[in-house]
């Protein structure tokens, strides 16, 4: 925020521009000069985002896998939404992912909630958004601009144990899913190789995770019928790639179960929500607020007395 000259800035409690969908926004003209200082501080902005993004902040990932795509060619639509992303992390610097070995202790962390997770295992969660991200709400006289690129489904996954999560991934699709079930087998693909790779780690660390199956969640009938063995005839045109997931099943490396849509934490990761109350409720179960408020604290050095900020584990 310092570096960047928001120090001072507003808060907004989502970081999504509402009315304006970042894949909507419109690039500069191929044959315009663009301002190179412009490009680089857009490029060094997204660069910090992407760093809390991967590090701590699975909340910002969508934004970041939108807006990042136009490092390239940025406008200054690109940066006003970066700047916004900026304002929400005013307001959420006390959010972050917390574990406990405690139990299910709710004051602890607000995760529990969900009693499809188990305390003591691993468990993945994933969702697709099919089509443009506007999908639901198309903006009056933009329907002629609609591309192939925003038409290719977000995906998004997270596994969690202990309370936290601890892997999670957003991608946008090669090429268009036909139809929503589609795009959601393509996600539980992707979240079931982030799963696979977890378990391998598990199993060095010699946890009991691995001695059964990681229960992976999906929002989708369709997918969850077509990952256990059952398909219609419509679903056959699903390729090889897909399959990897009903083998990883028969291998017992994986369950994959049915979720209620408005209990999946996945959906976080697919979409620009632009109604708050739907992101604050995700957001609670994924990067809790601290009970203290904050997530740094005033530390003095005895030796010197210079007081300095440090981060709060």
């Amino acid at each position: 925020l310092r570096q960047h000259g928001m120090a001072e800035c507003n808060t907004a409690h989502i970081p999504y521009r509402t009315g304006y969908p970042i894949d909507r926004i419109q690039c500069p003209p191929k044959n315009e000069l663009l301002d190179a200082e412009f490009v680089t501080k857009y490029q060094s902005l997204m660069g910090g985002l992407t760093w809390l993004y991967i590090s701590t902040r699975p909340d910002l990932g969508v934004a970041i896998k939108l807006l990042s795509s136009h490092n390239h060619r940025p406008g200054s639509g690109h940066m006003d939404s970066a700047r916004t992303v900026l304002k929400y992390l005013k307001g959420s610097a006390s959010r972050g992912i917390r574990f406990t070995s405690i139990g299910y202790d709710q004051k602890l962390t607000s995760y529990f909630r969900y009693p499809e997770a188990d305390v003591d295992t691993t468990t993945s969660y994933c969702d697709a958004n099919w089509g443009p991200q506007d999908a639901s709400h198309p903006i009056e006289g933009l329907e002629e601009m609609i591309t192939v690129e925003e038409c290719r489904s977000l995906q998004g996954c997270i596994c969690v144990r202990m309370g936290g999560a601890v892997a999670w991934r957003i991608a946008r699709e090669l090429r268009v899913s036909r139809s929503t079930c589609e795009s959601e087998i393509r996600a539980t693909d992707d979240c079931c190789k982030l799963t696979q790779g977890l378990r391998l780690l598990l199993t060095d660390l010699r946890l009991s995770d691995v001695l059964a199956p990681t229960k992976l969640l999906n929002d989708n009938r369709g997918t969850v019928d077509w990952s256990n063995g059952w398909a219609n005839r419509l679903m056959r045109h699903i390729n090889i790639r897909g399959m990897a997931v009903r083998d990883a099943r028969e291998h017992k490396e994986i369950t994959v179960e049915h979720i209620d849509g408005k209990r999946n934490p996945a959906d976080l990761l697919t979409k620009e929500h632009k109604a708050g109350e739907t992101f604050t409720y995700l957001c609670e179960v994924v990067v809790p607020l601290r009970d203290d408020g904050g997530c740094w604290q005033n530390t003095t050095n005895p030796s010197t007395g210079q007081t300095t900020d440090v981060p709060v584990i």
